[in-house]
């Protein structure tokens, strides 16, 4: 008989019993998450010896085992069908047949990921130049040289005893500066031969602290460039500002605002603000040390695949504007660190590196050495590296401090003979000459202990004296690395992809590839005419599908019926930026935009605010966050902002008919730090008049002026991620001190900080800032604007009459935000300074940007779609949401032929014409005999 079916194995055909079929189970992936299709196959023994061999003989060695991941291949009438592995089944006996699987994909997309982490993930090294992120001080050494003598002090009238130490005893130590205070975002142009950077100018603050700030060659802050142009951009960030106490520390009470601060009148204080100063809230640049190291998303799954060794095809993804911005978000700075400036290298044939020691390129003289060769010049003895930091204005500096007596409990020692003996220096101070020290020659003696407590002893104590120090250093190269990406599951990233952008990953096991694409394409990009079924159509039948309606939206948002249960019980703590959904008909104002809602604050003030601009929604709440408790001042704050969005029959009966799709991430929380200065800006009109008696009669026209705008320049966002820490008072100082121990002395090589970003090093596990080792989770945000028009401006000229200014910032308008608009309702710019904003496709991280409360006709918001639809189920998920809410399943029989069969896995995504309908194919189910070949095909279908 000649079969319709032929199994190949490594490319030769096996027999197949007369009755032998395979069943066809196939799911578009669009619908499905299966991934795996297999094929149960039984293979006969006699007939397939030049296969199978002897397998089923007692006594052969043959492992069925050994037959697991043979290459297969199934032919159906003539037509290649599938491909794939060998699968060996488990506890199968071996009487007349084998029976294994063929695997047309031994390895699903699930698999490809695992448990991988996102900060597991590795950037490959050809990235390495698109990750400098800073030059800081590095691999500073110490080594000191003393003497001590050990007092033993007695009760009464007996005498002390003083042993003091011949020669020189040695402490050694190698240091690692953290990156504030000891780094700079950029290339400066450098001066002299211990490249010092060469001054800009200088920033005076109102409290006499200066920063200097360097002229720059390269900045590596992004603000600007989306992906690929940089893998990373930099956010600013805010958190409470907290008042400086008398004593100089930093206060419990929150800083008022910048007027009262300074004792300025409250009306008269516009320039006297600068830099990170708004008052309550501390506003910390993108440019400055240790910014956070924002990955773009795309940029991650560039890494992701190439790590899992897969092509990536992102397409898809890159022709959307805002898809190359989108980035998580975080303030942690992980680097390592490569030598910039050194004296010399360690080479490949030294010996150190043959022995595994040191690499190749690891510094072997550092850049910056210095003696000092008596106690009182230990003060100076990191100069030329303290010199470095501060003319970058790096805000930290290095001391070694002299040591401090240092008590024991009690003292062992014995009679000797000895001598004096010389040592070289090791490790960086290798060449730099020898210090004294003792060697025993012979024990005279037995051990004698004296105890605190015994025999009249008081105290012991050991009083340590440098003799000499030595310094060296090294400046370095900072290279962002993985741990920047989020310590959480890929796989939540990949479905938070897909839940809020409707992003799907088609893996291709065999070309090892995987394809980006977005599901909203399947209806927005759909061929005019559907492809042609050719099958005779036996039968077609409406099937059921209990769908009532969707919920789209973040994870952090509460269940529905908690979200009504805070609105019965007048809950006042939960999080309105997910779970608000109240808006009283006669307390909702829809006739207003922000700059005429944010003059509309007062304690008291309960109306909800709908933007008419933008369709933002606002509340007066007492601000916690920027006043002190005793103090409770009324604040503007958006609500509703991340509330999901319920479409169709959403009601608790059906609730088991719900559709979700839940993100897992987070929109990282923003705050407006213009917001107060905002307030002092005011539109509208009004006619003046310079007569001395003002124009009084009705219907009379007078000459005057009409006034349109007061400082209408004031009205523009700043937004900062607001970072919930507990900072210190700006340029209060702390210390973090590095301990160099040895028996009898303790020695400190202390960094000293005094910086904009100010923070208690002993309130920390590794006395870096706090926003070092905040968890950001998978917060998110988008990179918005170029950022051209961040300058600095001199605001009070010559104000000592020695020609020195001082100078505060004007804010750029790049911004890292949740929406595609800011609160004014204008667009961020994307062109820089070219002419336009840009045509890039932009999405709000808003599930909806509309509210249409029960009693509302139309949606609360303008018509313009940039403005109404940017958020993103209206730009991602509302045509597949149609869809699901929309269609009709059918369950058809046809007669088709293997080629068309195997064909509609090419083409999951496109529409067909199957019997005058337009269809998506679901599901395909078949299957093929040896004997009839293809017999009744089964589909099940979506058609609208």
């Amino acid at each position: 008989m000649n079969s319709k079916l032929t199994i190949l194995a490594d490319g030769k055909p096996l027999a197949l019993k007369e009755d032998a079929s395979i069943s066809i189970e196939l799911s578009n992936p669009l619908f499905n998450d299966t991934e795996m299709f297999s094929y149960p196959v039984e293979l006969p023994i006699e007939g397939n010896r030049h296969f199978l061999k002897n397998v089923d003989d007692v006594s052969s060695d043959i492992r069925p085992v050994s037959y697991e991941h043979t290459p297969m291949q199934i032919i159906a009438d003539g037509v290649p069908f599938a491909s794939g592995t060998a699968i060996i089944q488990e506890d199968e006996r071996l009487e007349d047949s084998l029976s294994l699987n063929i695997d047309a994909s031994t390895q699903s997309f699930s698999d490809l990921i695992s448990d991988l982490k996102c900060n597991e993930v590795p950037i490959p090294s050809k990235y390495k130049d698109q990750l400098l992120i800073g030059e800081k001080i590095d691999e500073v050494n110490v080594s000191v040289t003393y003497n001590t003598e050990v007092v033993i002090k007695y009760e009464g009238k007996k005498g002390n005893k003083k042993f003091g130490s011949v020669g020189e005893s040695d402490t050694y130590a190698t240091f690692s500066p953290q990156a504030l205070g000891f780094s700079y975002p950029a290339q400066c142009k450098e001066t002299g031969d211990k490249h010092e950077a060469v001054l800009k100018k200088t920033y005076t603050y109102p409290n006499g602290n200066e920063v200097k700030v360097p002229d720059v060659l390269t900045s590596y802050i992004n603000v600007s460039d989306p992906y690929p142009l940089k893998p990373f951009c930099n956010a600013r960030v805010c958190y409470k500002h907290y008042d400086l106490a008398e004593d100089g520390s930093t206060s419990d009470n929150v800083v008022e605002s910048i007027k009262a601060r300074n004792g300025e009148d409250s009306n008269n204080t516009s320039e006297k603000e600068m830099y990170e100063d708004r008052g309550p809230i501390w506003v910390l640049d993108a440019d400055r040390p240790q910014s956070g190291i924002c990955f773009y998303v795309l940029f991650f799954l560039d890494c992701l695949f190439e790590h899992l060794g897969v092509q990536f095809d992102n397409s898809a993804l890159t022709a959307i504007g805002d898809m190359n911005r989108l980035c998580f978000f975080t303030t942690k700075c992980s680097y390592d660190i490569k030598p910039l400036y050194a004296k010399s290298f360690y080479k490949k044939k030294d010996e150190a590196v043959i022995a595994g020691l040191k690499k190749e390129g690891d510094v072997k003289e550092p850049f910056f050495f210095k003696e000092a060769g008596s106690e009182k010049d230990v003060k100076n003895l990191f100069d030329d590296v303290n010199a470095w930091l501060s003319s970058r204005g790096c805000g930290g500096q290095l001391k070694l401090e002299n040591p401090k007596n240092k008590s024991v409990q009690e003292v062992k020692y014995r009679q000797v003979t000895f001598k004096v003996v010389e040592h070289n220096y090791e490790d960086a101070f290798y060449n730099q000459g020898a210090f004294k020290s003792t060697e025993v020659v012979k024990v005279d003696g037995g051990e004698t202990t004296v105890t605190v407590g015994t025999d009249n002893v008081a105290s012991i104590t050991c009083k340590s004296k440098i003799k000499s120090a030595r310094m060296s250093a090294s400046i370095f190269r900072m290279y962002a690395n993985g741990e920047n990406f989020p310590a959480e599951s890929v796989s939540d990233v990949i479905d938070s992809l897909e839940q809020q952008f409707g992003i799907k990953f088609h893996y291709d096991y065999e070309q090892k590839k995987v394809t980006a694409y977005l599901i909203r394409d399947v209806f927005r990009k759909q061929n005019p005419d559907p492809r042609s079924f050719h099958a005779k159509v036996l039968s077609m039948v409406p099937m059921t599908e209990k769908i009532t309606g969707v919920r789209a939206g973040y994870a952090a948002e509460s269940e529905a019926k908690e979200q009504k249960d805070n609105v019965k019980n007048k809950v006042k703590d939960y999080n309105t930026d997910y779970d608000y959904i109240e808006y009283p008909k006669d307390c909702t104002v829809t006739s207003l935009t922000y700059k005429d809602i944010i003059h509309r604050v007062k304690n008291g003030e309960k109306s909800v605010f709908v933007d008419l601009q933008t369709g933002n929604k606002y509340r007066v709440k007492i601000d916690k966050d920027f006043t002190n408790a005793d103090d409770m001042y009324p604040r503007l704050f958006e609500v509703a902002a991340m509330k999901g969005v319920e479409i169709g029959d959403c009601s608790t009966i059906n609730e088991d008919f719900i559709q979700e799709f839940k993100s897992s991430f987070v929109p990282v929380g923003m705050v407006d730090a213009n917001y107060r200065k905002a307030l002092s800006s005011t539109s509208g009109s009004q006619c003046v008049s310079d007569d001395a008696k003002q124009p009084t009669e009705v219907g009379k026209e007078y000459k005057g002026k009409e006034v349109v705008g007061l400082n209408e320049s004031y009205a523009k966002t700043q937004m900062a991620a607001l970072v919930d820490e507990d900072m210190e008072h700006e340029f209060v100082k702390q210390y973090v001190k590095n301990t160099m121990s040895s028996m009898v002395a303790d020695f400190y090589v202390t960094e000293e900080l005094s910086l904009r970003e100010s923070y208690d090093p002993s309130s920390t596990d590794d006395g870096n800032s706090p926003l070092q080792s905040y968890d950001w989770g998978l917060s998110i945000a988008i990179m918005r604007g170029g950022g051209v028009d961040s300058t600095h401006e001199a605001y009070d000229y010559n104000y000592d009459g020695f020609g020195n200014s001082k100078w505060r910032t004007k804010a750029g308008d790049y911004a890292l935000t949740t929406d595609s608009i800011d609160p004014y309702g204008v667009e961020y710019d994307y062109n820089g300074i070219e002419p336009g904003i840009g045509n890039e496709e932009r999405f709000s991280l808003k599930p909806r940007a509309w509210v249409q409360p029960e009693w509302a006709d139309a949606p609360l918001v303008v018509n313009t779609p940039s403005v109404k639809n940017r958020g993103y189920v209206d730009v991602f998920l509302v045509d597949y949401i149609h869809f699901i809410l929309n269609r009709k399943r059918y369950y058809i029989k046809c007669l088709a032929s293997v080629a068309q069969i195997a064909d509609i896995q090419n083409h999951w995504k496109e529409w067909w014409n199957i019997d005058s309908k337009k269809c998506l194919i679901d599901k395909v189910n078949a299957e093929i005999s040896a004997r009839d070949g293809l017999g009744e095909v089964e589909l099940e279908v979506f058609a609208i």
